[in-house]
């Protein structure tokens, strides 16, 4: 009888170290997010009430803008553009960014069902 070898391979102590620094990375950046939406809140909450307005008679930005905002300035952080004018920054890192989150998207549309949908406007 001919013995079935197992494809699975234990990590080797670099990959173990990567994993760890990548969790590490992760919870922290979902820390830091954490904080960033609860001060906009609170930021937001405190200065209607100082206007004299009640948080209910004015509404936030929509969360899209926040989204839309949070990752411009990632993406120019991370490839050294000035995040207000977009200027400069490296191509060798931006090009590859781009083309991870698209296939990012493209991973999480065929795996979640959902099709291409159209840009929905706030209000």
């Amino acid at each position: 009888m001919k013995e079935e070898r197992s494809t699975h391979r234990e990590p080797t102590p670099e990959q173990l170290r990567f994993r760890e620094i990548d969790e590490a990375l992760r919870s922290k950046l979902k820390g830091s997010l954490d904080v960033l939406v609860n001060d906009i809140s609170r930021q937001f909450e405190q200065e209607s009430t100082a206007k004299g307005a009640s948080v209910g008679d004015l509404k936030p930005p929509p969360t899209n803008y926040f989204r839309a905002i949070a990752l411009q300035h990632l993406f120019c952080r991370l490839c050294s553009a000035d995040p207000d004018s977009f200027a400069g920054g490296s191509s060798d890192i931006g090009d590859p960014a781009i083309k991870n989150l698209k296939n990012i998207a493209a991973t999480w549309t065929s795996q979640s069902g959902a099709g291409p949908k159209q840009p929905q406007q706030d209000m």
